[in-house]
């Protein structure tokens, strides 16, 4: 979840998973950077480092994500612009009368191991998981409930779905039917996966904002292959060969080697019945997806033919403020106007987690 990310809890929890003989970038001094300085910059008051030492806090920003803009922003700067006061900034902390270390992490360094540590928490809750167990059950229903006429649109980086997809295949007769997994993870720059998904009449997977298990190779014409080792890729790989879009202005750049998922995203949500937001609000750091994302669907509303609305669904558990927020966001793009007058989306809010929430709705309902 987003409060645990960068945490000393999760540090402790990396440490197990994760040792330093195999996967030392996870515990180099950039990475004992990051988490120091995520960790001072969230509270004004004196914060306990890993070592036992203390440091005395000046609130930064409150979230990891706006942490990662952050950092992203200070090591973005050219060098022919004007002064980089944030990386100024950082350098002053790390060189300050608490760490006084000589060789500072470089706000690209920190930039690198931020990414990094986000991929590896992103993973570590699926370490030895087994999603056959119980509480995976709403899960593995949600999963062969899908189809054709569905697309699932993520920001996640981990692999929850695609480990629905291997166990689906790996026990077909125990999920239904027809063997083999209905949905299809599309991979950037392959027009064959979508076709090939609506063909066969699976639901494709679109993960905007990359994978753990994705590779960028090159710079100049970027191109994206998924990679089947485990633990992911991301933990190992070099810092240039993650695939996995985080904060900041370098977050566009990424992006524009998954163009094509958010065209398909585009198409995909100008033309739904149903929109069921699980578990993602729009975080205020991600102006372009709110941007993008409620721009198609303000343009399905206004382009209907008939004088039906959209149906939309808010499921974000117990933030209140959070579903009162994306609730408003929604109703706000889909409002009467000159041009659709007669018609008026259906917004619900749902109290409730995505395990009960899938538990509980039925398709046709919705």
């Amino acid at each position: 979840m987003l409060a645990q990310l960068l945490s000393y809890p999760s540090a402790r929890d990396i440490r197990i998973r994760y040792g330093k003989a195999d996967f030392p970038q996870l515990h180099d001094d950039a990475a004992f950077f990051v988490r120091g300085l995520y960790q001072r910059g969230t509270t004004n008051d004196v914060a306990q480092l890993p070592n036992g030492d203390t440091i005395e806090g000046e609130r930064m920003w409150s979230n990891a994500e706006e942490f990662l803009d952050y950092i992203d922003t200070a090591a973005d700067a050219r060098p022919d612009e004007a002064p980089n006061y944030l990386a100024a900034r950082l350098n002053e902390i790390m060189t300050g009368q608490y760490w006084s270390v000589k060789q500072p992490a470089t706000p690209k360094e920190l930039r690198a191991a931020a990414r990094r540590l986000i991929a590896a928490e992103c993973c570590a809750f699926l370490e030895g998981v087994n999603p056959l167990r119980e509480q995976w059950e709403p899960f593995r229903e949600w999963e062969r409930k899908l189809g054709a006429n569905d697309t699932v649109i993520t920001f996640n980086y981990d692999l929850v779905v695609e480990m629905l997809i291997e166990v689906h295949d790996a026990y077909p007769t125990g999920f239904g039917p027809k063997p083999g997994s209905p949905v299809k993870v599309i991979r950037p720059g392959q027009k064959d996966d979508m076709r090939d998904a609506r063909s066969t009449g699976r639901c494709p997977l679109l993960k905007l904002h990359g994978s753990v298990d994705w590779r960028v190779i090159g710079k100049i014409t970027p191109r994206v292959e998924v990679m089947s080792d485990r633990p992911p890729f991301a933990l190992r790989c070099a810092a240039s060969e993650l695939a996995i879009a985080t904060p900041g202005p370098s977050k566009s750049e990424a992006a524009t080697s998954f163009q094509d998922l958010w065209i398909y995203a585009h198409e995909a949500l100008t033309q739904a019945d149903v929109v069921v937001f699980v578990g993602y609000r729009f975080p205020e750091t991600d102006a372009y997806a709110r941007a993008q994302l409620l721009g198609a669907i303000r343009e399905n509303h206004d382009n209907r033919k008939d004088r039906s609305g959209l149906s939309l669904h808010v499921v974000l558990g117990g933030h209140r403020e959070h579903t009162e927020r994306l609730g408003a966001l929604l109703r706000h793009v889909c409002r009467p106007t000159s041009r659709n007058q007669l018609r008026s989306a259906r917004v619900d809010e749902h109290p409730l987690f995505a395990q009960d929430f899938l538990s509980v709705s039925d398709r046709d309902d919705l």
